[in-house]
């Protein structure tokens, strides 16, 4: 059955940039001015197509349902797919299609909630890699996914299936569009929406590849595919996603406005690739670094550093940090500085607490507070719930 749009308020919602570049995406090129307000578009083989400059005009909702007639014509889908191309136009889509065994689009209610919070975890961890590429990402450690990932728009579930929908915002190239030249000739700097996009396709090309040659056996090669965006985050997304369900299908979309050399992508993973994905997790999560730890020092104070005209400054503790001999650094404030040098003169005890991430020879200590200079151990305060003793004695 085809389907033929004729609401003009959905059909105002396609800008005239859109359409622009929705038509030179399938081939079609600006060739000159008709009228006032419009432009004649020529393709080979093709009847030429008139797209209005302003969404403004009388007739602009008729215009764009006999655009979107020749678009359907031209490329075999029906119209409601085209219109939805369009109105995604200035966007990449990532689609998460669920294959639950029914012909119809629901799903119970916790798969669905699954299926949404996965998708959006599989984005977040390539989002992630894009910094830095690790076999774990912390929730908290990366502020730029974080932030791209408020920008990301949820559309609506489409017919014949469960789809989420993602839409990850691109550049608008408006006057790109209008103009006529030939974007792949000129590629602009990629903004954020588009590097998620080309990682995403790259790490579930070797998350695919990996999962094939484990099912063969060889469960190394996961190790090996971290530089490509695969991490612990992305397979537990992946695996999530296909907890509930037969399988999943991927499809990855660049936005038209912002043509790329990245084709539409296809994954498709299964259940019966759940048990490899949860272990490919667990073996990256092996390989995370430590994370620093909220600890409580006691120690000597052996260095302190601090520039002419400055109040902050460095102390530096030499100890045993579980059972190894480490210089630790701290960088201290004004108040806690001060301290520090009384601790120093009266040769005793420093209480400092914060962050330990401990190296081969030098301990950091981040976002230290010094808590009390010590007499003896007794005298010190009790510990604070949460935190770790480390005794620092000199060397």
């Amino acid at each position: 059955m085809r389907v033929r749009i004729i609401d003009s308020k959905a059909l105002k919602q396609i800008s005239p940039h859109l359409l622009a570049a929705y038509a030179i995406s399938l081939g079609w090129s600006k060739d000159r001015t008709y009228r006032r307000y419009s432009h004649v578009y020529v393709h080979e083989g093709c009847d030429e197509i008139i797209i209005p400059d302003s969404p403004h005009l009388a007739d602009y909702a008729r215009v764009v349902s006999q655009l979107i007639d020749i678009f359907s014509k031209y490329s075999g889908s029906d119209q409601l797919a085209v219109y939805r191309e369009l109105i995604t136009a200035n966007r990449d889509v990532i689609r998460v299609r669920a294959e639950g065994g029914t012909n119809d689009t629901t799903v119970s209610v916790n798969t669905g909630v699954d299926l949404l919070e996965n998708a959006r975890d599989m984005l977040w961890a390539v989002a992630c890699s894009l910094r830095a590429r690790k076999p774990h990402y912390a929730r908290s450690s990366n502020s730029e996914a974080t932030h791209y990932m408020s920008k990301v728009r949820l559309c609506q579930t489409e017919s014949g299936s469960f789809v989420v929908t993602l839409l990850s915002p691109v550049l608008e190239p408006k006057s790109l569009a209008m103009s006529g030249v030939d974007p792949n000739q000129f590629p602009p700097p990629d903004p954020i929406g588009r590097q998620v996009t080309k990682r995403m396709t790259e790490a579930l090309t070797a998350t695919r590849t990996a999962v094939e040659q484990a099912n063969k056996g060889d469960r190394d090669l996961f190790l090996n595919v971290i530089h490509q965006g695969v991490s612990a985050n992305l397979c537990e997304a992946l695996a999530g996603l296909v907890k509930s369900v037969n399988a999943i299908t991927i499809t990855l979309s660049c936005a038209p406005t912002l043509p790329s050399g990245v084709q539409k992508s296809v994954f498709r993973f299964s259940t019966a690739d759940h048990e490899i994905l949860r272990e490919a997790a667990r073996r990256y999560r092996e390989r995370r670094p430590r994370e620093a730890q909220e600890r409580r020092l006691t120690g000597f104070v052996r260095k302190l550093e601090r520039s002419e005209g400055h109040g902050e400054g460095t102390a530096v503790l030499r100890g045993t940090v579980d059972g190894r001999k480490l210089s630790v650094k701290v960088q201290l404030g004004e108040a806690d500085y001060d301290r520090a040098i009384d601790a120093h003169r009266q040769n005793r005890q420093a209480v400092i607490e914060g962050k330990l991430e401990a190296g081969q020879e030098q301990a950091v200590l981040s976002s230290a507070r010094l808590l009390k200079v010590a007499g003896a151990q007794s005298n010190m305060d009790p510990e604070r719930s949460g935190s770790q003793t480390t005794s620092l004695r000199p060397s």
